[in-house]
């Protein structure tokens, strides 16, 4: 009885974790645009569809992140998928932090340019003055997931070894 207790409250701390983890995102406010504004769903959304459920983007600027994204098709698959990347980070509300509020432009990080100048057949030159740390790089996004996601594995193998 205790184990399956146990197993219980791992499971609804993992479920609550990743809940607050949710609004934590949903709390943050949109820096793109003056004044700043919540981030809002996008029913318009076709193209940066992973935040259209809480976007700081409106149907026109997914459809102009589609459309600068299209032109990197014209190179290769990969260009495409890195420019389609970078088009939609400004959209996910975790990446405002990353916003220039004087230029309105996100801060790209160094290892991104390359990446995208890499995949595009481009020289990477032109990313050697980008920063390296405090800036948008698509790495962050994906290893807060990563870590969510571990955490989540972690506590149901707990779970499942407690029950036996």
């Amino acid at each position: 009885m205790k184990r399956l207790s146990l197993c219980l409250f791992l499971v609804l701390f993992c479920v609550l974790t990743l809940q607050a983890s949710y609004h934590s995102v949903l709390a943050q406010q949109c820096k793109n645009r003056k004044p700043f504004a919540n981030p809002a769903p996008c029913s318009g959304c076709t193209f940066c569809t992973a935040t259209a459920s809480s976007s700081c983007c409106t149907a026109q600027e997914d459809s102009a992140a589609s459309l600068s994204a299209s032109l990197g098709k014209i190179i290769s698959q990969g260009c495409y998928e890195q420019m389609a990347m970078a088009a939609c980070a400004v959209c996910d509300p975790k990446n405002s932090q990353y916003i220039n509020t004087d230029t309105m432009q996100m801060k790209v990080c160094k290892s991104a340019c390359q990446r995208l100048a890499s995949s595009c057949g481009t020289s990477s030159t032109i990313c050697d003055s980008l920063p390296t740390t405090d800036c948008w790089s698509e790495a962050s996004t994906v290893k807060s997931l990563q870590v969510m996601g571990m955490m989540m594995v972690v506590m149901l193998l707990m779970s499942v070894f407690l029950m036996w």
